[in-house]
């Protein structure tokens, strides 16, 4: 049992280190050399990206789940919630809002980052296969997924946990997301930001065309989060196999008392 939850210390290294190595492409190379990043190298950092989520995905399912009968249950709650993930993504919405972000924030809220991480990812990837909408944009969208849930790791659980903090987050996040998605598009759209004139026009870029759309999509966020973060609370607090990892320690040493 202890070796179990000692391998959740490894994927919370993990899931750090990838975090790191994706924001690195995407920001720190512009500084360092200014062809890093530029169009012809641009299909490399594709497969980069897609990797690193293909990898989150195989290794988190290996070391979260099938290690204990029990964990059928939790297997069964999380392709629930990916499912309806996909449903909450192909839902409508007006100026760039989106319920793509709920169930993973709140997931990553109330049971872990690493379920949130887990069904961002995955969300991501059967949505696409579902639509039909694959296409160059669906390895950073799988990162991203990745990240703003996976994020709330460096986060305590009593503040994580908190409806207005996690509001505040996904709100912070619904632009953020926007500008790393311009910036992933960037190097084929223009050049690299190896110099301050690139720079100036990525930001009059970004502000006139979709400084707007993120912005309704952080407010769209916030909205949704302090919606039904209640609900989906209540809703995970009613199942038994769920509460328990709301509390992992009290798992662990229920676990170590009956054994």
């Amino acid at each position: 049992m202890i070796k179990f939850w000692s391998s959740k210390y490894s994927l919370k290294t993990l899931l750090g280190l990838f975090m790191v190595l994706g924001i690195y492409p995407l920001v720190a190379v512009y500084y360092v050399e200014q062809d890093f990043f530029n169009q012809s190298q641009w299909w490399l950092w594709l497969f980069f990206y897609f990797f690193l989520s293909i990898s989150f995905i195989f290794y988190t399912t290996t070391k979260l789940f099938f290690t204990k009968p029990s964990d059928l249950y939790h297997i069964v709650y999380i392709t629930l919630f990916i499912g309806f993930s996909v449903v909450c993504k192909m839902i409508p919405l007006p100026l760039g809002m989106s319920l793509a972000f709920v169930i993973p924030l709140l997931s990553g809220a109330v049971i872990h980052p690493y379920w949130g991480a887990l069904i961002g990812v995955s969300m991501v990837l059967l949505s696409s296969l579902v639509s039909g909408g694959l296409g160059p944009w669906i390895p950073i969208q799988m990162y991203l997924l990745m990240v703003i849930p996976g994020g709330l790791m460096i986060l305590p659980a009593y503040i994580r946990r908190r409806k207005v903090v996690l509001a505040v987050y996904g709100a912070t996040w619904g632009i953020l997301y926007g500008i790393m998605m311009n910036l992933y598009f960037w190097p084929i759209m223009s050049q690299p930001l190896g110099s301050d004139q690139s720079w100036k026009s990525f930001i009059v870029f970004y502000a006139t065309t979709s400084f707007i759309w993120d912005l309704f999509r952080g407010i769209g966020n916030f909205i949704f989060v302090i919606l039904l973060y209640e609900p989906f609370k209540r809703a995970i607090i009613s199942c038994a196999g769920m509460r328990l990892l709301m509390n992992p320690e009290a798992e662990i040493k229920k676990q170590i008392t009956f054994s």
